[in-house]
């Protein structure tokens, strides 16, 4: 019996210590852990970068020695500084600590941007425009704005309402349309399409 004892003394002690150890290990990590993100700078070995040129506000650059993205704000100072913008933080990095960045993640995003917009724009889009109302001069503004947005969106017929009244809007708005870059062609409405009170264009 007396045996027995001693061997469950043995193992409950082992068990201990192996939980000990284990314990002890998981708070070095969580501690390292905790230590790396609150000092993240990262000591890198590449010295021997030069730019490949000048840099310009407006500049993407990599902050090295923190492995942090910028934009430059200003050209190097004397000291051979300058001026980046971190998020919302702006600091004075030394040349030799910045490495220039290509812009092809921001051409990307432009171009999804752009496309995005395009898409947009045809869900928004009518097809006719009414410019009773307005001036001439301003009438005509509006006018080649919408053309611009049906032209982005794809848009190949569109009704221009001026009204009958004097016909003064009505010539300025046709007269404007005989030379204008992105119209094919343009005829009079008919009957029950609102007849001389507006024009149907058709868009190249």
């Amino acid at each position: 019996m007396n045996q027995l004892k001693e061997i469950k003394k043995r193992q409950d002690k082992e068990n201990i210590d192996q939980l000990i150890n284990t314990t002890n290990s998981v708070i070095k990590n969580s501690v390292d852990n905790l230590y790396e993100k609150a000092n993240p700078v990262i000591i890198r070995q590449n010295e021997q970068y030069l730019l490949p040129r000048n840099l310009k506000i407006g500049d993407n650059v990599l902050i090295y020695d923190i492995d942090k993205t910028g934009e430059v704000l200003s050209e190097p100072d004397r000291s051979g500084k300058v001026l980046v913008r971190m998020g919302q933080i702006n600091m004075r990095v030394d040349l030799k600590n910045l490495r220039l960045m290509k812009k092809t993640e921001n051409k990307k995003k432009i171009s999804k941007l752009k496309k995005s917009l395009i898409s947009k724009s045809a869900r928004k889009a009518s097809t006719e425009i009414d410019l009773r109302g307005k001036n001439v001069e301003e009438a005509l503004i509006y006018l080649d704005r919408f053309i611009d947005q049906c032209v982005l969106s794809n848009i190949e017929n569109i009704t221009i309402i001026h009204g009958k009244g004097t016909g003064i809007l009505r010539k300025s708005v046709n007269s404007h349309l005989k030379n204008h870059p992105n119209v094919c062609e343009k005829r009079m409405g008919v009957f029950g399409e609102g007849e001389d009170g507006v024009t149907i264009v058709r868009l190249k």
